[in-house]
């Protein structure tokens, strides 16, 4: 009899290390049909030769690289259910900010729906290891979804993706902090998806979880299929320029209490609108709607007598700013303000009457 139990322990291990160390096992849909999941999906790698050189105007903060050699299932379906998920660290050398995500992915086993993409942050969870949280309550920020609508997709093989998003905020990392990142699908289980990876891992290789394998939160990737891997991602940022200063043009000299009007332009080298800040010099401020770049706007005002200095800035619809741009208006005394001053005195001193009669 312990023989016999002995025997069952070992096939039991047996069995369980070729469901995890396999790339694939047999699982029932809704309507009892056996299929196959299948955790490593090898990529032909034709690919190789379609990495794009950019999805979008973004600056690559963090390179993962995005050659791939395969997918790595990565998906969530509620109903069914089933999760399979990846997480993948990153660091920076100084405080960075990102508000973008580009990564690879791809369906099979079923006929593809576009799925909503999610997307977490974590903070390390001290072991330099592994990162602190699940997907659906990450430590540092998300998860963030992403419907097919705004994603923005190049697509390789007939249902692989390079895939790009817009952060809905923009997220500060500090310096010499590890963080980790995890991607996955949500929908229906099948067809399957995954997050593209290579083996030319830079920091920890990447590191599984799921519950419906029973793969703890979380365990390196060589545990799970005998293998380190890296996932296929890039952090990235927009490199927002401000605008030019404003060029001012109008006029140099008026009279008082007459309008006099300006035109007023800036610049955007990202071709973003502006608005323009302006102060008159006479201790009153202007701020505009936003204008398309290089529009120019007319304004006027009205000065009494003196020297003032109009400034003016431009701002783009992402807050950057222009450095001030200075033009001089002087407002003379006129004749019949000097005459008007001078009647004014003889009023209030009678007695400059009867010099200035004495004089003639």
């Amino acid at each position: 009899m312990k023989r016999s139990n002995k025997l069952k322990e070992i096939s039991i291990i047996v069995i369980l290390t070729l469901i995890l160390t396999s790339i694939s096992v047999i699982a029932y849909t809704k309507n009892e049909q056996p299929r196959q999941i299948i955790l490593n999906k090898h990529i032909s790698s034709n690919i190789f030769n379609n990495i794009p050189t950019d999805i979008g105007s973004k600056k690559i903060v963090w390179d993962n690289g995005l050659h791939e050699e395969g997918l790595k299932a990565s998906q969530y379906d509620e109903d069914w259910p089933f999760d399979c998920f990846q997480a993948d660290d990153f660091l920076f050398d100084e405080p960075t900010s990102i508000d973008g995500v580009k990564w690879y992915c791809g369906y099979w086993g079923g006929d593809p729906e576009p799925f909503d993409w999610f997307i977490s942050f974590y903070l390390d969870d001290g072991s330099n290891q592994f990162p602190d949280g699940l997907p659906h309550s990450p430590s540092f920020a998300g998860p963030f979804c992403f419907t097919d609508e705004v994603i923005e997709k190049e697509q390789t093989e007939p249902c692989c993706f390079y895939m790009k998003v817009d952060l809905p905020e923009i997220i500060t990392f500090e310096a010499e902090e590890k963080y980790w990142i995890s991607i996955w699908g949500q929908g229906p289980l099948f067809p399957q998806c995954g997050w593209g990876y290579h083996s030319d891992f830079l920091l920890n290789p990447a590191v599984w979880g799921s519950d419906t394998f029973e793969i703890i939160y979380w365990t390196p990737g060589k545990e799970v299929h005998g293998q380190h891997h890296d996932m296929v991602f890039q952090l990235v940022y927009t490199a927002n320029n401000p605008p030019s200063a404003p060029i001012i043009d109008g006029p140099t000299s008026g009279n008082p209490d007459t309008e006099y009007c300006f035109t007023f332009h800036s610049t955007d080298s990202d071709g973003d609108n502006v608005k323009y800040l302006i102060d008159w010099g006479d201790s009153t401020t202007l701020e505009t709607d936003y204008y398309p770049s290089c529009e120019p706007i007319e304004l006027c005002h009205t000065w009494s007598e003196g020297h003032y200095v109009i400034r003016c800035m431009a701002i783009d619809e992402h807050g950057a700013e222009s450095n001030w741009t200075e033009h001089e208006i002087t407002i003379p005394r006129t004749r019949a303000s000097s005459y008007l001053w001078y009647e004014s005195l003889l009023e209030r001193f009678p007695i400059l009457n009867r010099i200035l009669f004495i004089l003639k």
